[in-house]
């Protein structure tokens, strides 16, 4: 935010006004408390880093504009190289300002060996890149397990460097998004708009752009005009300054240091030597060279505009992320900071050119006071704004989420991931803070890479059946690779915990590995188990209660979609749970129905599931009818004695959490009051619970085989009435049994039917 004021004052202005540090000030707030700046700086991502070395690769490059010299030469390309070791984007502000800066040099003659300073200004940014050092030193050092790419090798490092495994200068490995160059643009500008930048800052950025290009253009006709040995004596390094006076004494050594700042300065020192004998032309001199100077930072705004539109260009040309995927629209938008940083320096020129107008029709007072409104504004606006998503003071979602996997996982079993962020925040939690340590991770898109074979090593336990995870009968399996059914056959003795897996197989057409593993839901991952051995539901119910007390635990709230929306990632924990509480319900009822079952467990699914109906905004079909078949079995069961609700065991933890979740929902800051006012918290889940909650079980005092019929009917009708229903196998039979019932319930008042049921399976 400093460097976008600090620019923003010194575009083609030598002593800068008070309302020019007020628009300039206007645009750091407009920049730093954007909502999309605000959320990652408060995000452990690459791109908070990424802002503020591309600021500096800006300022750095002003300095040079300003002084003309090496140094500020050399420390402007070693950002460039230190920016890049963070975020590969920053090429693009590096690209054109260095460009920019070549042909600044060259243009002004600042020095007689071009080749040479080329060649150093090359060095430098290399000595930028140094921090990739570190990596094949790691490599061959200390490597670990979780680590990318083999870098030990030059061609493993280039490979790695140039991001050859999602395929260089793409953000994306799948199938591309299908929107172009222009459809791309135009989302950026209604993003920047209406989103960033108070819907005002695109208006002041292009005015701004427009006033540096004028500017530029007339500096440059005006040092034109100046004639070749005046306009020698600014470019050269000329200073309005008067020299100082050599010392006497020391005249050898001097000399020396004297001739090699020559060498490297060329003609920029000799100009000034040559100045020191003109005499009475040094204030000639002066003006000259604080007209060029400031012809030079207009000549900069210019460099900083074509950056602006090559960033743009040359990136949503190259981007090749799907945007009709909230998701991936949300990883897009995050490479929208790095043009923000311009678009909020030239609002700034923008801005204080119109200052500047009005202080000529009505005054420096007047001006200045419309500057000190409009920073007021744009401060409040723009906070008010960004703090929705900036307020991360509650936010422990992926907190709860790695460590409700990691804990609920026995010793000596191995988790395989495919989530990003599965992977980053069980990764965090188990090497820095210790979490599930005898667990083994590994992600499973990794182990799809040839170089895996090299990781092989770092992980004693597994017994690798190949070089590297492939399809089955594919021509990388000839040639060496393994499938999932091979590596699962060859680890599951190994692993006396169990393997389980967060997400789904890389490969979705393999068939052997389905023929021969069941993957049962557990908890928050599923797990691996032989098909041709029978499984322990009784087994499995016991293991897997205490997991899901864990889980409710470990999530005392969901993120909440007004605040967290499909394009963040702490959506995908709420989409997680949901599929999960889900499947695990239908799971139960899967079982209980083709197998021997109680009037327990087609309870415990129906509640299950009815957290998912509750509260997942985003219910499948499926689990609409998966739920009313429950209550359909419910309603035939014959075992119950007592028209009292038979609550399974659970049932009290998974109403406390719902009614938790109903309270966070509507009083969302009742409920982060909890430890300190626990009896009116819970006064008020209760009477909310009471008037509009969602159901788990049934009244006070109700019939609950009349309460499951209800439910039962409800449940088949909203299936029935969704657009994709008929897409379900089981659709037809729903609606004919569902038909059944009414007729008969018209007559009887009853549910019970002897319509054969469908299947429980989710289509």
């Amino acid at each position: 935010a400093y460097d976008v004021a600090f620019s923003a004052t010194r575009l083609g202005r030598t002593r800068p006004s008070t309302a020019t540090w007020l628009a300039a000030a206007a645009a750091a707030a407009l920049f730093a408390f954007s909502p999309l700046i605000w959320q990652y700086a408060t995000t452990a991502e690459v791109f908070a880093l990424n802002n503020l070395l591309c600021a500096l690769v800006v300022h750095r490059t002003l300095m040079f504009a300003a002084s003309r010299t090496f140094r500020d030469a050399c420390l402007a390309a070693f950002t460039v190289g230190l920016a890049l070791t963070n975020q590969h984007t920053a090429v693009l502000f590096g690209f054109p300002l260095a460009a920019w800066a070549v042909f600044f040099a060259l243009r002004h003659r600042l020095t007689h060996a071009p080749v040479s300073t080329v060649l150093w200004l090359g060095l430098s940014g290399l000595a930028g890149l140094a921090p990739y050092v570190y990596l094949p030193l790691a490599a061959l050092l200390t490597e670990k397990p979780g680590s990318w790419g083999d870098v030990r090798t030059l061609s493993g490092f280039v490979a790695h460097f140039v991001r050859a495994d999602y395929g260089t200068f793409q953000l994306y490995s799948g199938n591309g998004g299908t929107e172009g160059l222009q459809e791309r643009l135009a989302l950026w500008a209604k993003d920047t708009h209406y989103v960033q930048g108070l819907q005002s800052a695109l208006g002041f950025a292009a005015f701004g752009a427009v006033v540096v290009v004028l500017t530029s253009c007339s500096a440059a006709t005006k040092g034109n005009q100046l004639g070749p040995s005046t306009a020698m004596g600014e470019l050269d390094g000329a200073s309005p300054k008067k020299p100082r006076p050599r010392k006497q004494g020391g005249g050898k050594g001097r000399g020396k240091a004297a001739d090699k700042a020559k060498a490297s300065m060329g003609v920029a020192a000799q100009a000034e030597e040559a100045q020191q004998g003109r005499g009475g032309k040094d204030s000639t001199a002066s003006s000259a060279g604080g007209a060029s100077a400031e012809a030079d930072t207009r000549g900069w705004g210019l460099a900083l505009v074509l950056t602006l539109l090559f960033y743009l260009l040359v990136f949503h040309y190259l981007a090749n992320l799907p945007l009709s995927n909230p998701l991936l629209f949300g990883v897009n938008a995050r490479f929208w900071q790095q043009p923000f940083l311009l678009v909020a320096l030239f609002a700034g020129v923008g801005l204080s050119r119109v200052l500047d107008l009005i202080g000529a029709a009505a005054g420096r007072r007047a001006a200045e006071a419309i500057g000190w409104t409009v920073l007021a504004l744009v401060v409040v606006l723009q906070v008010a704004a960004g703090s929705r998503a900036g307020d991360q003071s509650s936010n422990e979602y992926f907190r709860s989420y790695a460590t409700s996997i990691l804990e609920a996982l026995p010793p000596k079993s191995l988790l395989l991931i495919n989530y990003d962020q599965q992977w980053t925040s069980c990764r965090y939690f188990q090497v820095c803070e210790g979490v599930g340590s005898q667990v083994t991770l590994i992600n499973l898109s990794m182990m799809t890479f040839k170089w895996w074979n090299t990781k092989q090593h770092l992980y004693p336990k597994i017994k690798w059946p190949g070089t590297h995870y492939v399809p089955e009968q594919s021509v990388a399996w000839k040639e060496g690779g393994f499938t999932a059914d091979e590596f699962l056959e060859a680890n599951l003795p190994r692993f006396k915990g169990g393997i389980y897996i967060g997400g789904q197989l890389s490969y979705s057409t393999d068939q052997f590995v389905h023929n021969k593993f069941d993957f049962i839901p557990y908890g928050m991952v599923s797990k691996v188990a032989r098909r041709d051995k029978p499984q322990n539901f009784a087994g499995w119910k016991k293991a897997t209660g205490p997991v899901w007390n864990a889980v409710f635990e470990r999530f005392p709230s969901l993120p909440l979609e007004a605040k967290f929306g499909e394009d963040t990632w702490e959506w995908t924990v709420g989409r997680e749970f949901y599929d999960h509480v889900a499947e695990h319900g239908a799971h139960i009822l899967d079982l209980a129905v083709n197998g021997d079952f109680n009037l327990e467990d087609l309870l415990t699914a129906a509640q299950f599931m009815e957290l998912a109906v509750a509260f997942d905004p985003h219910l499948k079909t499926a689990t609409l009818k998966n739920l009313g078949l429950a209550y359909l079995h419910v309603v035939k069961d014959k075992t119950a004695a007592s028209p009292k609700y038979p609550a399974p065991r659970g049932t009290q933890r998974r109403v406390d959490w719902a009614q938790a979740e109903y309270l966070h929902r509507t009083h969302p800051r009742l409920s982060r009051m909890e430890s300190l006012v626990e009896p009116l918290n819970n006064f008020a889940a209760s009477a909310a619970w009471n008037s509009s909650s969602p159901t788990l079980v049934p009244p006070e005092g109700v019939d609950f085989k009349s309460w499951a019929s209800e439910r039962f009917l409800a449940m088949w009708r909203a299936f029935i009435n969704r657009p994709d229903a008929h897409k379900d196998p089981s659709y037809s039979d729903v609606l004919r049994i569902l038909k059944h019932v009414e007729d008969k319930a018209t007559g009887s008042g009853g549910a019970r039917g002897g319509a054969r049921s469908p299947s429980s399976r989710a289509s």
